[in-house]
Parts: structure tokens; sequence; C-alpha cells
């Protein structure tokens, strides 16, 4: 089990603790740390030793930076402390009332790429053989992309064809549809992108932490391994 793995697992943490901790790992100033140092203390939080308190702070560099399932470093980009940083103004620009089709097509396309991209580097990668985007992967990346993109900006793609002059209208068409449209087309997205853990499953552990083998069922909910009990996991 990957250390990241065997740390939360040994760690009870309430609701409120996870919510602290998920603030914690969104801190953006953990971007400025260097590979060397998050290997550093990813090997930390792997060794026996008790870490310290001054050290504590230093689990949650590992904690967002490295994929609990290779070991890898995540690109720096699509670690969780730049999620809100890069997704934020994308966002914000996206849902813009945008007057022509391609300026929405432009900003929707970023948004879903970084959506599609983020979701492919933190997906579950247990059941891969090889650690490595193959061309259907990186087809369907493509795929789904575009598919969402075209999506979003369907609502101006209509004002447009059908040359609609009523403000009413291109008000719920570009500042009221946008919305829900955006939530559903992001679900959409991760889901898409990260189907195959449903049809390969994602490996679980005993309450040792060693593997028991491949479990469907625990890829269709699309979970982290470690919120999972372990009679669940045996079970399956």
């Amino acid at each position: 089990m990957d250390p990241n793995l065997q740390l939360l697992k040994t760690q009870s943490l309430s609701f409120f603790g996870r919510v602290r901790m998920w603030f914690d790992l969104l801190d953006p100033s953990l971007l400025l740390a260097s590979d060397p140092e998050i290997v550093k203390v990813h090997t930390l939080v792997g060794s026996e030793e008790k870490l310290h308190e001054k050290e504590k702070p230093s689990v949650t560099l590992s904690l967002s930076s490295v994929h609990a399932d290779s070991g890898d470093v995540i690109p720096l980009l699509f670690r969780a402390p730049a999620f809100l940083p890069i997704a934020g103004p994308v966002v914000v620009a996206s849902l813009l009332p945008h007057t022509t089709v391609k300026p929405a097509l432009f900003w929707q396309f970023l948004l879903q790429s970084y959506n599609a991209g983020f979701s492919h580097a933190n997906r579950n990668s247990s059941a891969e053989q090889v650690r490595k985007t193959s061309p259907i992967q990186l087809l369907l990346i493509a795929g789904t992309v575009s598919y969402t993109s075209v999506a979003a900006a369907f609502p101006q793609i209509v004002i447009n064809r059908l040359n609609i002059r009523s403000l009413a209208v291109q008000t719920v068409c570009r500042t009221v549809v946008p919305i829900p449209l955006s939530a559903v087309l992001a679900f959409l997205n991760v889901y898409t992108v990260r189907s195959e853990e449903t049809e390969s499953g994602i490996r679980v552990f005993d309450c040792h932490g060693n593997p028991v083998g491949m479990s469907k069922a625990a890829g269709e909910k699309v979970k982290p391994m470690e919120e999972h009990h372990c009679s669940q996991e045996s079970s399956n």
C-alpha cells in the first residue's frame, strides 16, 4: 500500500477533520515545492519513524502532490492546490454572457480540457498494467473534451443560428442555462474519463494494508480506496 494511503488509513478523521484536511491540501503555496522535496517528504511518510509535530505540515505536501496508486509526482498543473487557481478564472470566463460562438467555444474548450486532464491525472490507476496513457484513453479524453465543449456552447450556438432577437430569451440562454448545463457536463466529463474504473475495478486492501484483489463494485462507487471499511473490502 502506498505511504499516502497507509497514512490516511491510520488516521481516524471526523467529517470536519476531513474538511480541514482538504482545505490544507488546496493551499496554493504547496505548488512552490520542487519534485525532489516532494519525493523526500513522500519517503519520510513511508518510513516507520514517527513523524514529529513540526514535520506534519510536510505530510500535506505528500498527500497533495503524489499519486496514491503509482507513487509518482503528479504534474504541477493537475495537483489539488492548482485546481482552484486555474479552474476558477476559467469557470468565470466560460460563464460570461458571450455575444458570439467563438469565445464561448474557446473558454469551454479550456475548461473541459483542464477538467479532463485533472480527472485523468488523478484517476485510480491500480488496475493498469502499464503506467502510461494508452491511445484508447487519449481518444476517450479527446472525444470527451470535444462533445462537452460543443454542448456547453450550445445555447450561444442556438442564439446565433436561429438569429434570436428577444432579450429575454438571450438572457436566459446566456446567464441562466449555462450554470446547470456546466454542472451536468462537468459530471459527464469526470464520469467518461474515469469510466474504465467501473469496468476493470480498483484495487482493495485488507485491514493490514495488504492487497486482496480487484473490486468492480468499489470502482463503480468511484471513491478513494482509503474510505472503504475493511469489512466491505474483504467481502468484495
